[in-house]
């Protein structure tokens, strides 16, 4: 085996005194200066260079991790804490089906608080007599006058005891704390309908249409609100019933409506809860009971008219041609859409989409109210102010078909007190199985002409509805 070469040594090279850099040629000193420092240059810009390289590097990793954890995938995080982020939802779970199955309870807890006739040292069914002694015996024994170096514990005890006087002396205070409720709170005033636990499934059916305000006595909110509540009642109340229940005496109301603060205002339209959210104006709460009541129609353009006017022999037809906008009217005609849900069909005619519907029935002027009752009689159109006292005349008189059959449900209406119970009752009576069918459609023909007026009739676009 041949022996490996012998380690060569690197020479340095001989070093450069003072004294011999001093006889160099001052040219050649200056050219080794310049290459010194080039090569220093270069050594900097390298690891410059580097470090440069490093912090993107760290720049991409930190935005990495930035946009896992403002995406919520920090799976490190998720991974490290599951158990502690398990006990959390579960118990963010039991307190949410607590508050679903038991409501809220609002009312704060006075009978947990200080008891005034303990305070006074008397039974909750002392008499006034007894109340009013044993006040005067512990007011002057404490009474700052009788004593002016009492200590601030005596002080503190003469307030407790005037406090509690107030209290148990006043009836209504009295009663009040005996209720639960605190005695220090007057109730809120309300020109509009209370509801309750006990009377609200009588009054808010399924027929109606409310807006419904859940308050509290307590609440400085609700005192703000009061003013504008009672105009908006006021003014909303001519086309749909207006409420309110308190959520600290009707706990059960409080729980069905789903109540975590007050106040909350709802509108209840044919059993469908809705909830307002925003600033409680006038403008804005006249908006959103106009959309709750948006159900109580059927929106209709020329692809499914025809469907809804099929079955003219069911139910008369009520459809408002109307440009976008018009809310108050809009609010008028869906209000009367709930009433009168039970004995006639109402629908609002699209802007887009239904021309062959305006030509149909002759509307050129907007707004306009069409009625089509039974097959036979011609429809009825009405141009004019859309007022609500007109509006319902034109609903009230022409919910019924115009020669209807006549029944327990209609007899007061049509012959009685009801709408049209002032005008003469022209009945119409027969056989179906032994009259002749042409008679019988020959003076159905002659009724509905004779009762047709009172609004102008469209001319149809084409020919007049043959009788059959």
């Amino acid at each position: 085996r041949a022996e490996p070469p012998p380690p060569q040594t690197k020479v340095a090279p001989p070093k450069v005194t003072e004294k011999q850099e001093s006889k160099q040629s001052p040219q050649k000193v200056q050219k080794q200066k310049e290459a010194k420092k080039s090569q220093d240059g270069k050594k900097k810009e390298r690891e410059s260079k580097v470090d440069r390289e490093w912090m993107e590097v760290d720049k991409l990793l930190n935005n990495s991790r930035a946009s896992k954890k403002s995406k919520g995938f920090d799976l490190d995080y998720i991974q490290d804490n599951m158990a502690t982020i398990l006990v959390v939802l579960a118990g963010i779970a039991i307190v949410y089906f607590k508050v679903k199955s038991d409501g809220v309870n609002f009312a704060a807890d006075y009978r947990d608080q200080e008891n005034p006739f303990q305070i006074l040292g008397v039974s909750e069914s002392a008499s006034d007599a007894e109340i009013k002694r044993e006040y005067r015996k512990l007011s002057l024994s404490l009474h700052p006058d009788k004593n002016p170096d009492q200590s601030e514990e005596d002080r503190e005890r003469y307030t407790k005891i005037t406090k509690a006087y107030k209290v148990v002396s006043d009836p209504e205070k009295r009663k009040r704390w005996m209720n639960n409720e605190n005695p220090d709170f007057t109730p809120l005033p309300s020109d509009t309908t209370t509801l309750t636990d006990k009377n609200f499934d009588a009054l808010v059916t399924k027929d109606t249409a409310w807006l419904i305000l859940a308050y509290a006595d307590w609440s400085n909110e609700c005192w703000e609100l009061a003013e504008s509540w009672e105009k908006v009642g006021k003014d909303l109340g001519r086309y749909v019933s207006v409420g309110r229940f308190n959520v600290e005496s009707e706990a059960g109301l409080a729980a069905r409506f789903n109540t975590m603060s007050v106040p909350m205002i709802y509108s209840w339209v044919r059993g469908r809860r809705e909830t307002f959210f925003g600033e409680p104006s006038h403008a804005n709460l006249t908006m959103f009971l106009t959309k709750s009541l948006a159900d109580a129609v059927t929106i209709v353009r020329d692809n499914n008219g025809g469907a809804f006017l099929e079955d003219q022999e069911a139910r008369p037809k009520a459809l408002l041609f109307a440009q976008q906008g018009m809310v108050k009217l809009r609010l008028v005609f869906r209000a009367f859409a709930v009433q009168l849900a039970p004995r006639m069909d109402f629908a609002e005619v699209q802007v887009a989409g239904a021309d062959r519907l305006r030509f149909l029935y002759g509307v050129e002027r907007e707004p306009a109210l069409v009625f089509v009752r039974e097959a036979g009689a011609a429809p009825l159109m009405y141009t004019g102010k859309m007022t609500q006292a007109k509006l319902e005349g034109l609903l009230r008189q022409l919910q019924h078909p115009a020669l209807p059959a006549l029944h327990a449900a209609n007899l007061d209406d049509l012959c009685g007190n009801g709408a049209l119970g002032r005008l003469p009752c022209l009945l119409f009576l027969h056989d179906p199985a032994r009259d002749n069918a042409t008679e019988v459609w020959e003076a159905r023909g002659a009724l509905l002409e004779a009762g047709g007026g009172g609004l102008a009739a469209p001319p149809p676009p084409l020919s007049p509805p043959p009788l059959p």
